[in-house]
């Protein structure tokens, strides 16, 4: 594995080594001109953005005023060629969430939202995608690396 922070030194994970297409770069996620601090990382970041191959993108969105997190993953859902499988609440001692797992035609697809514990008009951002056993247990190691810097 190999840990990855994003260039404003905001995020941090834990990723495969054979992941390593990354980009560290902020990303304009919310479509209003404010870059936010993201990594995605993939063995193949095309495959991946078009959730044909393993990957991940982690994101921080801070101070963006609090948000309904299930209205988030329906947003997340509806954006998406999957269909949900579950719904389940996320904690971790330091995050407070929401995720749901996604089929996407026998591609296995995450996607989770959750507040830091401190800071409930923050959001963290984590969309996956795995298509063996392996790349289910990178995304395990991922949920329990992610982290504010």
């Amino acid at each position: 594995k190999v840990e990855v922070t994003d260039d404003t030194g905001s995020i941090v994970m834990s990723v495969p080594s054979n992941w390593s297409d990354v980009s560290t770069e902020p990303q304009d996620l919310l479509g209003d001109g404010t870059p936010s601090p993201a990594i995605v990382a993939a063995p193949d970041q095309a495959a991946f953005l078009s959730d044909t191959g393993p990957g991940v993108l982690l994101a921080y969105l801070e101070a963006v005023g609090p948000f309904p997190l299930d209205d988030l993953l329906d947003s997340g859902v509806a954006d998406s060629d999957c269909t949900e499988a579950s719904r389940s609440d996320y904690a971790d001692g330091v995050f407070t969430g929401r995720f749901v797992e996604l089929d996407c035609n026998g591609v296995v697809g995450l996607l989770l939202v959750a507040n830091p514990d401190d800071d409930p008009e923050s959001i963290m951002l984590v969309a996956a995608v795995a298509t063996t056993e392996a790349d289910l247990r990178a995304i395990d190691q991922i949920l329990s690396s992610f982290n504010l810097t």
